[in-house]
Parts: C-alpha cells; sequence; structure tokens
C-alpha cells in the first residue's frame, strides 16, 4: 500500500491493508476520495488510512473523543494528526467515501465469488432477484430512518438489492428508511428491465402493473400468488343479449385453487396455461399449484412460528 518512505504498521492493519490491496489499488483508493470529495489536496495521512480508522481499529468513531481516535491513529500508524485537523475530515464527504468503498469492495466480491451457473442460463439474457433485509436502529434517527410501525419499530433501516444470478453482479441497490415499500421500490426500477430478464420477486413486490410492464418489455417474471386473488379461466358456456353480444358476467368462470388442490396428492405439480387475475381480469398468465408434503407443510408452519416470535 506504500510507496517511498516505509511506515511502521500495527501487525492487525497490516493484514487488513495487504487484503485491501488485493482488491484496490493505492490509486484507486484514492481516486475514490478524490470522486467523493473526501481528498482534494496532498496529505500527511491518506484515504486508506481513514478507511481503517473508521471501520478496523476498533474504536467507535462517532462516540470515542478526538483525542481518542488521534492517538489511536498514531499508535497504529505512526501518523500524527492533530484534534482540529481529525475533526475537519469527519464530515459528510467521509460518510460518502467509506460509503463508495464498502459497495465497490461488495460488488467486487460478490461478482468474483457467486456466480452461479445453472441449466436456465441459455433460456434468459439475465436472471434478476430482488429482495431485502431490515434493521432496527437507535430511535434518535426516526427522523432520517422512520420505522416500519408496530412495537419496538419507531426507527429502522431497509436495504433493497438485486443481484443478477448469471454474472454475479448487483444490479440495483439502494438503503432507505425502514417504513419504505418493497411494491414502490420494484416500480422504480422498471426501466432498467430489458427483453430476455427473468425477473424473481416475492409477494411484498406484487404489482399488476409491474407484471404487466415486464410483459411489455419481453421480459419473463416469477412469483408466488397472493392468497386473496381472485383466478378465472374462459368459460365454455357464454351466454348471449339478443344482439349478439356475449354477457360479460359469462366470459369467465371463476376457478378456486382449494378445490384444485384437494384433488392433488402432497409433492405433485398442477399447470393452467391460460389463466385471468385480478380484479377486472386484467393480468393473463400461467399458473403452476404444487402441493407441499407434510415434511415441508411442518416446515413451513416452524418457519412462520419464528417470524411471528421475532415480530412480538
Amino acid at each position: 500500500m506504500t510507496q517511498g518512505k516505509k511506515i511502521k504498521l500495527d501487525g492487525d492493519i497490516k493484514l487488513f491493508a495487504d487484503e485491501l490491496k488485493l482488491c484496490f489499488s493505492k490509486e484507486e483508493i484514492e481516486e475514490v476520495a478524490r470522486e467523493t470529495g473526501f481528498v482534494k489536496r496532498k496529505s500527511k495521512t491518506r484515504a486508506w488510512e481513514y478507511v481503517c480508522l473508521c471501520c478496523f481499529m476498533d474504536v467507535d468513531v462517532a462516540s470515542n473523543t478526538l483525542v481518542t481516535l488521534c492517538t489511536k491513529l498514531s499508535e497504529k500508524t505512526g501518523i500524527f494528526v492533530s484534534n482540529q485537523a481529525l475533526d475537519q475530515r469527519l464530515n459528510e464527504r467521509c460518510v460518502k467515501f467509506l460509503k463508495k468503498i464498502f459497495e465497490k469492495l461488495l460488488h467486487q466480491t460478490i461478482t468474483n465469488n457467486t456466480r452461479i451457473p445453472s441449466k436456465w442460463d441459455k433460456y434468459f439474457k439475465r436472471i434478476r432477484i430482488l429482495d431485502s433485509t431490515a434493521f432496527q436502529v437507535p430511535e434518535s434517527y426516526k427522523g432520517i430512518y422512520p420505522g416500519s410501525g408496530g412495537c419496538s419499530q419507531a426507527s429502522g433501516v431497509k436495504i433493497q438489492l438485486e443481484y443478477e444470478l448469471k454474472s454475479g453482479n448487483l444490479l440495483n441497490m439502494q438503503v432507505e428508511a425502514g417504513s419504505g415499500s418493497d411494491n414502490t421500490f420494484g416500480s422504480k426500477i422498471r426501466e432498467t428491465i430489458k427483453a430476455g430478464d427473468l425477473i424473481l420477486r416475492d409477494l411484498g413486490y406484487f404489482s399488476f402493473e409491474d407484471f404487466l410492464d415486464i410483459e411489455k418489455r419481453k421480459a419473463f417474471y416469477i412469483s408466488r400468488l397472493k392468497p386473496n386473488i381472485a383466478v378465472y379461466i374462459e368459460s365454455n358456456d357464454i351466454e348471449y343479449y339478443k344482439n349478439g353480444t356475449p354477457k360479460k358476467s359469462s366470459v369467465f368462470k371463476r376457478i378456486y385453487i382449494s378445490d384444485i388442490m384437494k384433488q392433488m396428492n402432497d409433492g405433485e405439480h398442477y399447470e393452467l396455461k391460460d389463466v385471468y387475475i385480478g380484479q377486472g381480469k386484467k393480468l393473463k398468465t400461467r399458473l403452476i399449484l404444487y402441493k407441499l408434503t407434510n415434511e415441508q407443510l411442518k416446515k413451513g408452519q416452524k418457519k412462520v412460528k419464528r417470524m411471528l416470535k421475532r415480530k412480538v
């Protein structure tokens, strides 16, 4: 990480420096620092040393005193920085710089290690998996990151992440308030969908408008069906008015998934090629039913119980 004058580094920091060097050169880190406005002119303390201080020196930058931080930096790197100089550097540009480093490191790690080839690769240009995770933060942040409500949810953060299975790339990543809607985020990234993409999302992103848009863009989607969504098929017994116009109420026939499932064996699947779902039968799609085995059902029930306990 160093050139010219050698600096004596603490053992742990030396290990970190060596690992960071495998992912970024000194020049790349400095370039990110300039891009984010963290570094504008030469300084005796380099950008990577601030990464070490904020993330890997076992200090709480938010609560420790400037004296403690300066002492730790000097102890680990051999570089002395005044309290005033350090105070001026720990600002919004520093946060932006660290965030950019993290994003690049995460992206590079996933790209290099998580490409998963499958037999479906030849059918789709991209296989896009979108999901979110949420966690609580101190209540003092509720003005910036309001929570989703409910018990002990005054403040929270949600991370939206879309991963492309064939290449191992991250397509979309957004940090937002815990009160943010998965459904809304799915609509925000419509413009990134291309012909031949396969979109995989869970029920939180269920949206008729998004499904119709995906079809319009000549892409594909797979989603579970919400339990309260009505399902229809075209009727074979259409009734007509005297002028020959078909009665709308007779064009479609509602079917009940529960009735079909009763006739299926455990572990069996059944395909309905052309069904219409939603109010007004506005989405034509293919529906595949699968009946869980007793073992799968029990496993699912245990998972639901664990989730409910976490919410209490």
